[in-house]
């Protein structure tokens, strides 16, 4: 009987030991997909047909994996992010490359990896360029995997080698949201693979809300006045002219002078066109 209880104390230890483990390991892994965000952007490049990513002539899927040489561009054909985490696996056959990173109308980062370490790197559309931070490392191994991150949260980027941070930079007039691609240089070929972005999904849960225009209809033209474009005019064809004075924020009909009426009521004022005069604004 004494044995019996043993073995059943044992046993509960033992189911007790493993409720506490699998506690701790599943918010370790809850903590982990918390810190990286939701899994916005993967490719693996298993099928050769690529058709969501912009190749230029030097870049090639090839062996499951991506291939660039030569100066030319490779980008994804996806939305822009705002704070999100890059990752993939890059192998530098030669010379260097630049990770792309919040590519927007705007400009971009570029992080120039080489053998000898990095460096950060700003560019305003078309030719303006700003050196931003860079650093030098024991001499890295070619034809070599790395694992790579670039992590933005607000001004401040970081960017990790095989899990180790190289270098951390805030920067007090940044790029805010884009996309990321990657440039191989005249003298340059790289591979890249598994390549993931984690961040946060936009919330998409607008809402329409009345700021008193027109109650629905045929709308036509929307003009802004030159001198003040907070002041702002809308035609409808049933409703007439409607004008605003604060940016669109809110709108009052504003039909004085206009005395056609038509429709079934009789009430409905058909205004389809509308324009300023160029030379005196104040005449419509």
């Amino acid at each position: 009987m004494k044995s019996s209880t043993n073995d059943i104390n044992t046993v509960a230890k033992t189911l007790l030991l493993s409720v506490i483990i699998l506690t701790i390991t599943g918010g370790h892994y809850q903590l982990r997909a918390q810190e990286q965000g939701m899994l916005l952007f993967e490719e693996n490049f298993d099928n050769i047909q690529v058709h969501d990513w912009e190749l230029e002539p030097g870049w090639i899927v090839t062996e499951g994996m991506l291939r660039g040489s030569g100066h030319s561009w490779a980008r994804p054909s996806v939305e822009p992010w705002q704070d999100f985490r890059l990752q993939f696996r890059l192998n530098l056959q030669h010379g260097r490359i630049h990770l792309i990173y919040r590519l927007n109308d705007k400009g971009r980062y570029f992080i120039g990896f080489h053998e000898n370490g990095s460096y950060l790197n700003k560019q305003y559309w078309p030719d303006t360029f700003i050196n931003l931070s860079g650093r030098e490392v024991a001499t890295r191994d070619l034809d070599h995997w790395y694992q790579i991150e670039i992590i933005s949260s607000g001004s401040k980027l970081r960017f990790l080698v095989d899990g180790e941070l190289e270098w951390e930079y805030t920067d007090p007039d940044p790029l805010n949201g884009g996309t990321f691609a990657f440039e191989t240089l005249e003298d340059s070929a790289a591979y890249i693979d598994d390549i993931r972005v984690f961040g946060q999904v936009p919330d998409t849960s607008l809402t329409w809300v009345r700021t008193g225009g027109p109650l629905g209809g045929l709308g036509y033209d929307v003009r802004m006045r030159p001198d003040n474009p907070d002041i702002m005019y809308v035609t409808d064809a049933w409703a007439g002219v409607f004008i605003s004075t604060n940016g669109g924020q809110t709108w009052q009909p504003s039909n004085q002078g206009i005395t056609t009426r038509t429709g079934e009521s009789g009430d409905a004022i058909p205004v389809f066109c509308l324009t300023i005069d160029p030379h005196n604004h104040d005449t419509i």
